[in-house]
């Protein structure tokens, strides 16, 4: 019997995979003397983003192929703390005068995605 791959795992993998790449794009973005000034994900602490989307996408795909009760929990929380990371990354970026650019607003939506939608239930399914 074949496992079904689930439509909620391929879009938590795509938004985990989204995550990933957005710690590498623009997180805040200030001007100077009409010179802009740009500061990606992983100038900071945005490595810690990187590796809880990886691990994200490495729970989801292992969960595609084996059964994890365990795995729903599991994204939940690491998709739940890579979202904190960028809405405090946020926070402090528009506290201090700055501007957030779209690699945490990126960060935050796919953080939204892959902790909200393992929960969400969804009867269409693909063959494996």
């Amino acid at each position: 019997m074949k496992k079904q791959i689930s439509v909620a795992s391929i879009v938590v993998a795509v938004a985990s995979a989204i995550g990933i790449i957005a710690t590498f794009l623009p997180w805040i973005t200030t001007s100077i003397l009409g010179t802009t000034i740009s500061a990606r994900g992983t100038d900071g602490d945005g490595w810690i983003t990187l590796i809880l989307f990886i691990a994200v996408l490495g729970m989801v795909i292992y969960s595609m192929f084996k059964e994890a009760k365990w795995a729903k929990i599991c994204i939940t929380i690491a998709a739940a703390l890579a979202l904190l990371d960028g809405i405090i990354i946020m926070i402090n970026a528009l506290s201090n005068g700055f501007t957030a650019s779209i690699g945490v607003y990126l960060v935050i939506i796919a953080g939204i995605v892959c902790a909200a939608m393992p929960w969400i239930p969804i009867q269409k399914s693909r063959n494996s």
